[in-house]
């Protein structure tokens, strides 16, 4: 071993020039995993985020693994009635409703305590909110600011009128659930249309994590 001693006699570890190696903590990052309230079977995401990012960066990587697309206003708050936590820079001139997320830190909130947990609300038209919880804290190699860790089912796709309309695009996508209600053939036939070749239970974590890591 090569090395020296410090204070107190405890070993230190030279570099190859022969001079104090400064021992680098690893990187530290928050374990984080986000449920979209209201849905049965639970739609979530999990992912681990450099604890030194800030609200607008956990704000991009719900957008990104959860496949939203970030068309509008978002809040972060402490409870469903409870104050703002954080939001997006008003430009309006309107008054800005929360902290600006860029300058808000994660661990300002977050701090060390597992558990902790906020409200993530999305679209205030739909009105998607989101349970984020911090469930670990850990230490791991490399240079990654976000992984994707996992996951289950499809999001709704966007605009698609809230809970109620998910579960109107689930009856269809299915073919399981279709009530009266819901509309007739030709409501049917439009939705059909609209939604593509979603599918709610299809989530493809590889090429998620593709996209999501850096």
């Amino acid at each position: 071993m090569i090395g020296g001693f410090g204070a107190g006699g405890k070993a230190e570890p030279l570099d190859g020039l022969g001079t104090r190696a400064t021992l680098s903590p690893m990187p530290r990052h928050y374990s984080f995993e986000i449920t979209l309230v209201g849905t049965k079977p639970r739609v979530w995401r999990a992912f681990l985020l450099d604890s030194a990012a800030t609200f607008h960066d956990l704000h991009g990587a719900i957008q990104e693994a959860c496949g939203w697309e970030d068309s509008h206003l978002y809040e972060f708050r402490a409870a469903r009635r409870g104050p703002g936590i954080a939001g997006p820079r008003d430009s309006s001139g309107m008054g800005q409703r929360a902290p600006d997320a860029k300058r808000v830190a994660l661990s300002a909130y977050f701090g060390t305590k597992v558990g902790t947990r906020c409200l993530y609300e999305y679209d205030f038209g739909d009105g998607w909110t989101h349970d984020v919880v911090l469930t670990e804290i850990v230490e791991r190699d490399g240079k990654s600011k976000r992984i994707l860790l996992g996951g289950e089912r499809a999001f709704p796709p966007e605009d698609c009128g809230g809970l109620p309309g998910y579960e109107r695009c689930v009856a269809l996508a299915t073919g399981k659930g279709w009530t009266p209600d819901m509309g007739g053939d030709e409501e049917r036939a439009e939705l059909a249309e609209w939604l593509g070749k979603w599918k709610p239970e299809q989530f493809d974590v590889v090429g998620a994590k593709r996209a999501f890591d850096r």
